[in-house]
């Protein structure tokens, strides 16, 4: 399978791409009763051009999208797909509830494009911006890579594995952990652990594709790693803990230059679609039961494979569809933005070119990122999730629009020079590509928490890449 984009490709996606939210409009104008839904489908005409038609546009003349593109692609399938789903059913019931607990009004929908509007814009005026300066890279000279130190990898490999399922097995990290460790002298461990997986993913995935290792031991710790990022994934309870490290080994095995096989492809569709009924099935258990994490596993796999598979692939597109709906949280955002006293006006923003690196011990005011678990107790009462009205909510409940579009510049000019400065042809280049990629996805971490969060990933990452490789110049290149 061939993930590049010819002209015919590239004009035939843009064509039904067009076609389809002409015809999805003109339905809609003709149908809907609520003028403020009407026009939040004519604004999703302009949403669509500056998130989903930008990253086909990037991705076609540049033949990889842009970091930020990853953002506007998260943007349009988790907020303005999900307006497009839920137009008809907020014109008909007139609000929609939340968390089965708190009904929002539809009427907060137009609102949430609006803003949506606004964060986009923000987030092309801080790309501009930067690229209005004249680019100083040049990447002509060849380059001859080496690894250094590969037993100390194959060491901190299995020494990480066995520190995350401590951490899952005692609590500190997935589902139901207590959100204090967030905010306690072990929010430096937990962080640390949070980079090095990614990382140490996508450095063993270079050394396969790129590097070509292979051999029985190299290929036993690749698999292992692999897999106990699976199992910890199932185990935590958090999907996203499971589908990142296929994002990651993804993207290295697509820049060598390898083609994804049509049945592997179809395999993976197959198995994600499992992977969140056996995970909502877990999740219940351990809401409902006394039983340990192994145990709960081990009974959701049993009550989820005893559907039929019909049932089985019924329930993982729902439980996907639901996964990418966050409209309805987002709306909540809107409606509460002026009793919502958490982190308000941007006064943390002067804490973070020194925050995001001191430990809280040494900087008790340090923000803490304990916020999805405080609007799951003002939706519900409980304590024992965490939810997020999406990006575009968080910067809303800073304060109003204003927080919007400066956020959204702010993030705009911090992406796009990570990306004028970034050699994806490098190793290194290659390997902050995957892991921001993954990270800039998924349209729910806070801006300030995602920009404190990406500069850890810079140090740590550049860190650990002189630790364990080291180039000069030569007639061998990384190709893509």
């Amino acid at each position: 399978m061939n993930l590049s984009l010819t002209p015919q490709k590239y004009w035939l996606l843009k064509f039904v791409i067009w076609i389809s939210y002409f015809v999805y409009a003109i339905i809609a104008l003709t149908t809907l009763e609520n003028f403020e839904l009407k026009t939040g489908v004519l604004l999703c005409g302009v949403l669509i051009e500056l998130s989903l038609i930008v990253f086909v546009n990037n991705w076609y003349r540049l033949k990889t999208p842009k970091l930020l593109d990853w953002f506007r692609l998260g943007t349009f399938l988790t907020l303005i797909l999900n307006f497009f789903s839920l137009a008809f059913f907020l014109d008909s019931e007139g609000s929609i509830l939340v968390n089965n607990t708190k009904l929002v009004s539809s009427d907060n929908a137009l609102v949430l494009l609006f803003i949506v509007l606004i964060g986009l814009l923000g987030l092309k005026f801080g790309q501009l911006f930067i690229e209005s300066f004249p680019s100083k890279k040049k990447y002509s000279k060849e380059i001859f890579y080496k690894v250094k130190r590969l037993n100390l990898i194959y060491l901190l490999t299995i020494s990480i594995s066995i520190i995350q399922v401590y951490l899952m097995l005692n609590g500190f990290i997935g589902y139901g952990s207590d959100k204090s460790h967030n905010i306690s002298q072990y929010s430096f461990l937990l962080q640390a652990i949070q980079i090095m997986v990614p990382f140490f993913l996508v450095l063993l995935s270079v050394l396969k594709f790129f590097f070509k290792s292979s051999g029985v031991f190299f290929n036993s710790i690749f698999i292992s790693f692999l897999l106990v990022q699976f199992i910890v994934g199932f185990l935590s309870g958090m999907k996203e803990n499971i589908l990142t490290p296929i994002i990651l080994i993804a993207v290295p095995y697509i820049f060598s230059g390898r083609k994804i096989p049509k049945v592997s492809f179809l395999i993976i569709i197959v198995g994600v679609f499992i992977i969140y009924p056996i995970n909502n099935n877990y999740r219940d258990i351990l809401n409902n039961s006394k039983l340990n994490k192994n145990q709960a596993l081990n009974l959701a796999i049993v009550s989820t494979f005893n559907d039929s598979t019909t049932e089985l692939i019924s329930s993982g597109s729902e439980s996907y569809s639901n996964r990418l709906s966050l409209l309805p949280m987002a709306m909540y955002s809107v409606q509460i933005e002026q009793s919502w006293n958490e982190y308000k006006y941007l006064d943390r923003y002067l804490l973070i070119p020194i925050a995001w690196i001191i430990p809280r011990g040494l900087l008790p005011q340090k923000p803490a990122s304990d916020t999805g678990s405080k609007l799951y107790k003002t939706i519900t009462g409980g304590t024992n999730n965490s939810v997020t009205p999406s990006t575009f909510g968080w910067a809303y409940l800073e304060g109003g629009y204003i927080p919007v579009f400066l956020t959204f510049l702010f993030l705009g000019l911090f992406v796009t020079m990570i990306q004028t400065h970034l050699n994806i042809h490098s190793i290194f280049g290659l390997i902050i590509y995957s892991l921001l990629l993954s990270e800039l996805l998924k349209i729910e971490a806070d801006i300030y928490f995602r920009i404190s969060g990406m500069l850890q990933v810079l140090l740590i990452s550049y860190f650990l890449y002189k630790i364990f490789i080291t180039h000069h110049n030569s007639l061998q290149n990384l190709k893509t």
